[in-house]
């Protein structure tokens, strides 16, 4: 694949599965490898849109007068290949939704409520879902 090449969905999903077939001995080194190859062009198409999101949302909580500390991170290789492998055996990696992350730190619950609401602002249409870890704890 050439490096400004895009993986397929197609190919990216055959990348996954080729992986988890090779975690349990089913693949070769060499199709390890070449789906390793997908993997890390296909991780790296977040970088650009991530650090985007990561620029907004450190506007936004400075329109907001919040000095917030924002942070941002790729999954990691070997997290993507554990994930696929061990920890969520049917997952299409075409459609893993956390290989980017943002982190917003902030003072307290009311700043948290504040960029919440801001960010919900600018880009209601493109939220799906919203998590409130904070009404509704994990256990």
């Amino acid at each position: 694949m050439a490096d400004n090449e895009r993986p397929s969905k197609t190919s990216v999903r055959k990348a996954g599965s080729k992986i988890r077939k090779y975690r349990s001995g089913e693949a070769s080194q060499a199709e390890f490898e070449e789906a390793l190859e997908t993997v890390r062009v296909f991780r790296s198409q977040f970088a650009g849109p991530l650090l985007m999101v990561t620029n907004s949302v450190s506007g936004i909580a400075s329109r907001c007068g919040i000095d917030a500390r924002v942070t941002q991170r790729l999954k990691r290789e070997q997290t993507i290949i554990e994930k696929l492998g061990d920890r969520e055996k049917g997952l299409d990696l075409s459609r893993m939704q956390d290989i980017g992350g943002c982190r917003i730190l902030v003072s307290d619950i009311a700043e948290v409520r504040t960029v919440e609401a801001a960010i919900l602002d600018v880009w209601a249409a493109q939220v799906a879902k919203v998590d409130d870890y904070i009404a509704c704890p994990r256990k």
